[in-house]
């Protein structure tokens, strides 16, 4: 992953690199289990580093359950 990438992911990109699909994106925002990004005025949600290393945290625990 490059720093662009880093700096900012949109939903597409996030659940590529956690290997997940978009709508289990959107349920752990509906659960409240990762924070809903402000969208800008003019552009994408932006998911933050942190959030990636969190989803990855619950598939990983997801498999050893």
């Amino acid at each position: 992953m490059n720093h662009a990438e880093t700096k900012g992911l949109n939903i597409s990109k996030l659940a590529n690199a956690a290997n997940i699909n978009v709508e289990t994106v959107r349920y752990y925002e509906r659960r409240k289990l990762i924070e809903q990004p402000t969208k800008p005025e003019h552009g994408y949600r932006k998911y933050s580093q942190a959030t990636l290393e969190r989803i990855l945290f619950f598939e990983t625990v997801a498999k050893t359950v």
